[in-house]
């Protein structure tokens, strides 16, 4: 006789027994989607299905059945369910504007603004994945992914899906014409619909990974940190990309050059972000580096650009010409030294200081160290010098008689000189820091006077205080003798932001930070 209830292994997936003869229909059940309730509340509610009908589990009394976990079930986010939940969240939240025009700016946004630091994807194939959110001049979402030939197929649109919500949710997490309450709901709306389309072929992504699996990890990694900051999640989106990079051994030239060539220029660039984030790492001491260069140091023949690579940017659009990307690559590579180089120098100025403190290392030893590594100090910071002349003065670095055109590219410059200065002027603090703690003041030629130690910092400080100085004092102009009301709102919104970042640092994670003080 059939039991009057389901067993407690199916209970506890509610799912309904067979042996109940009840609806074999399947439960939809909610899964948690990774971050506390009051980060997400009322904005996204992605539920989970099973990919396996009632009738397909074991009879009452297999062996299989008696175990506590059925490897039958196979549990992942429906993607019209998702792609349909996305619309109704952030489209609640963006009223009355379209949801497409909003994608279509965070795509605009990090092309001009982010690209010039991170240029890890290709333009074309970022926007026309874009398309698949808001289902312009596409078939609709789901219609693609039922309408899909095979699974090969299918994975190709939720990769597309995956990486523009990446996209997005890393943008809204920092686009500046928006209030910080709402960058952070619209922020956490595309991340969660990213992250439940990736779930839907995780398994085939690790096991086939391309450009899209490192540059999806990277972009939640950024929008996780920036809007909830969370940072070991963070840091574990980030790791995970790492660890991908370098079991497909991106290290290796060759490796590289065996993907499609479209695939090409995009994997180049996310090793070497990925390799810079790791001498970041290793200069702040934020978080243990993963790729280990020792591991492949033999085979570490990855160029910073290849001879015949495709363009990342579009090509066919007018404000991409003048060798734009290949300009913008050369910063790109010169801000990676910059961080090898202090990586590189900070290792060899702690390892003299174990092993002083361990007495493993003569006094006239340390001092012939010390002028070594003085010389290397002096190396690094000669790397500033080699900014190229759209950099060294990037409101000529573009020379079109097109007005837009170079109000365009020169933004760019201007976006990533700034990037690579102020990390500049972040690694002689860090630096000159970690001297002063060793007593290695000789290093970078200074005595043990307190005063002389004072006086260098305020020296590296100072052009980035006269950096945000000038930066408010152009807002301020702006909204006080803007032609028309546009311009004052952007410029009054973004002035606002400025005091808001220098007041709280406007992150979630100096906010997390702070509160362990």
């Amino acid at each position: 006789m059939p039991p009057a209830h389901a067993c407690n292994a199916c209970k506890r997936r509610k799912v309904s027994h067979p042996s109940t003869r009840r609806s074999q229909s399947v439960r939809s059940i909610p899964i948690d989607s990774g971050q506390d309730d009051h980060t997400l509340d009322g904005t996204t509610d992605y539920t989970f299905q099973s990919s396996v009908s009632p009738q397909s589990l074991p009879p009452p009394g297999a062996e299989s059945a008696r175990r506590d976990s059925c490897h039958g079930l196979d549990f992942y986010p429906d993607p019209a369910h998702v792609h349909s939940t996305l619309q109704a969240t952030a489209g609640a939240l963006l009223s009355p504007e379209p949801i497409a025009d909003a994608v279509r700016k965070c795509v605009d946004f990090f092309v001009q603004y982010q690209f010039p630091n991170t240029p890890v994807v290709h333009e074309p194939t970022l926007r026309a994945a874009a398309l698949l959110i808001t289902a312009e001049h596409v078939p609709p979402f789901a219609s693609l992914i039922s309408s899909a030939s095979d699974f090969h197929q299918q994975v190709s649109y939720l990769r597309k899906f995956t990486l523009a919500t990446a996209l997005c949710a890393s943008v809204m997490s920092v686009l500046p014409d928006r209030p910080p309450s709402q960058r952070v709901l619209l922020a956490a709306s595309f991340l969660s619909a990213s992250r439940a389309m990736l779930r839907r072929y995780e398994e085939h992504d690790l096991e086939h990974p391309d450009s899209t699996s490192l540059v999806i990890r990277m972009w939640h990694s950024a929008a996780m940190q920036n809007s909830t900051g969370k940072v070991g999640t963070s840091y574990h989106y980030h790791a995970e990309a790492a660890y991908l990079a370098q079991r497909m051994r991106l290290y290796n030239e060759m490796s590289v050059q065996e993907h499609p060539k479209l695939e090409v220029p995009s994997l180049r660039a996310s090793f070497w972000l990925l390799y810079l984030a790791d001498k970041t790492s290793a200069v702040l001491q934020s978080r243990p580096p993963i790729l280990n260069e020792q591991f492949f140091k033999r085979e570490f023949t990855l160029l910073e650009n290849g001879h015949d690579d495709n363009f990342l940017l579009d090509p066919s659009r007018k404000v991409n010409e003048n060798s734009l990307e290949s300009r913008l690559l050369v910063g790109f590579h010169l801000k990676r030294r910059i961080w090898a180089a202090a990586a590189n120098l900070l290792d060899d100025v702690r390892s003299l200081s174990s092993r002083q403190l361990a007495g493993s290392i003569q006094p006239l030893d340390v001092q012939q160290e010390i002028s070594r590594l003085s010389e290397l100090y002096l190396v690094l910071t000669s790397l500033a010098d080699e900014l190229p002349a759209w950099l060294r003065n990037p409101d000529h670095g573009s020379d079109w008689e097109d007005g837009q055109v170079t109000s365009y590219q020169n933004k760019c410059f201007w976006t990533q000189r700034s990037n690579i200065m102020t990390v500049f002027h972040c690694i002689r603090l860090v630096i000159l820091q970690e001297c002063i703690d060793n007593d290695f003041h000789a290093l970078v030629g200074l005595n043990r006077q307190s005063i002389s130690c004072a006086t260098r910092k305020i020296e590296i400080g100072e052009p980035a205080v006269e950096r945000i100085r000038r930066v408010g004092t152009i807002l301020l102009h702006l909204v006080d003798n803007a032609e028309n009301d546009t311009i004052e709102r952007v410029a009054r919104s973004q002035f606002d932001n400025l005091l808001d970042l220098l007041a709280q640092l406007d992150s979630k994670a100096s906010d997390e930070l702070a509160g362990g003080l």
